[in-house]
């Protein structure tokens, strides 16, 4: 099985690696055509998600783990703290990157950095938080140190404005006071550091809220910010169908993971018409809450990926269909948040709202009748999430 799965993922990473690289032009034209030039996504920056992912799908671990047949609230509030800690470090390197990287010598560094720490962090993951804390955040700090690094060379050669020179400073005090916590939270050790840390990382993760008017829209591409938040999520998604490995092997019914399947790719493809075809590739913004929503939305996806990998498990049904449905409302609240860039055309409606909340409520119901049986379960999710597809790709057809 192990092999099989090594061979599954090999030949995923490839795929996705060389959609990221030849395929980048052509979604560029078919995608971002605006009067809006977009930034291309280099090669650099891809294979930095890749390392990344895989660091972001070792946090999943937290919760593999049920006790009595669920999931302790405890650790699902510690998985969902420690997404949001890892994808905001992820945002402030793709934000420096937007904004102002120009393939440097000292951006690869940085970003080589980067990576290390990426790796660092994810080998360091397990249930024991205690334990985990020491190289955790070391591999944080040296994340931020990265980020830092690299705004501190920018700075001198990129042609700035007054304003422009306000917010690179503005992301190097609220970087440099991020990581002088951290270190500090280092010192003093777990039982005191833990505390100090989650607040520096969730500072920085929601401080640019309080100041948003340092942070310009005039410096950031948003064509080039929202490929790069749908390549991660892409490769989130590819983390997922490999899970469907595991299940293929136990299950003696190869209708179970073939409906989870389509579940996932129908759900995919609600992501995909929202983030490609419905939202405004050309609207001016300075990006920030297209960034938090993508802080939140991989948290649904791992959560439903986690709960499949319950089936194989003795696992309470009632939980799993409400665990289930959990990450559904997180990922298509995150998603369809995203509509305050929609197209004029594709503005989201008061129906469009109620039809979204009516498929949740009454597919939720769908799940917790079909709880005890895994086929009636799976294809719950997978009709829940056809029919989150087929509100968008109708809406779309309408006015083409």
């Amino acid at each position: 099985m192990l092999a099989a799965e090594n061979v599954f993922w090999f030949f995923l990473k490839g795929w996705l690696f060389f959609y990221g690289i030849m395929g980048t032009v052509n979604f560029l034209e078919g995608v971002f055509m605006s009067d809006v030039f977009a930034k291309r996504v280099t090669m650099w920056e891809l294979f930095y998600d890749l390392i990344f992912v895989f660091a972001i799908s070792k946090i999943t671990h937290m919760i593999h783990h049920l006790h009595q047949g669920m999931v302790n609230w405890v650790d699902y509030l510690l998985f969902l703290s420690v997404c949001i800690m890892l994808m905001q470090a992820w945002m402030y390197q793709t934000t420096y990157v937007n904004k102002f990287g120009r393939e440097r010598l000292t951006d690869k560094i940085g970003l080589w950095i980067n990576m290390i720490g990426a790796i660092y962090v994810a080998v360091s993951i397990n249930t024991d938080w205690s334990s985990t804390f020491l190289p955790f955040n070391i591999g944080m700090l040296l994340m931020q140190l990265a980020i830092l690094f690299q705004f501190w060379f920018a700075r001198g050669d990129y042609p700035k404005t007054s304003q422009e020179r306000k917010e690179i400073s503005s992301f190097m005090l609220m970087i440099s006071f991020t990581s002088f916590l951290v270190f500090i939270g280092l010192l003093l050790g777990y039982k005191l550091g833990i505390w100090l840390m989650t607040f520096a990382y969730f500072f920085q993760a929601y401080a640019p809220w309080f100041v948003k008017e340092r942070f310009l829209g005039a410096t950031l591409n948003f064509p080039h910010l929202l490929e790069r938040c749908g390549l991660i999520t892409i490769i989130l998604f590819g983390e997922s169908i490999v899970g469907l490995t595991s299940i293929v092997t136990a299950s003696s019914n190869p209708l179970l993971p073939l409906l989870i399947f389509f579940g996932l790719i129908f759900m995919f493809a609600t992501y995909q018409i929202q983030t490609e075809e419905v939202i405004d590739h050309g609207v001016a913004s300075n990006g920030m809450f297209l960034m938090h929503l993508h802080l939140l939305l991989p948290i649904g996806l791992l959560t439903v990926t986690a709960g499949f990998g319950y089936l194989l498990e003795q696992v309470n049904t009632s939980f799993l269909a409400l665990f289930l449905l959990l990450g559904l409302a997180i990922f298509y609240l995150s998603l369809f948040a995203t509509s305050r860039y929609n197209k004029p055309s594709l503005a989201l409606t008061s129906k469009d709202t109620l039809y979204y909340f009516l498929v949740l409520l009454i597919g939720g119901g769908v799940l917790l009748v079909l709880k005890d049986y895994p086929l009636g379960l799976s294809a719950g999710f997978m009709l829940i999430n056809l029919a989150m597809m087929l509100r968008n790709s109708l809406k779309l057809k309408k006015i083409k």
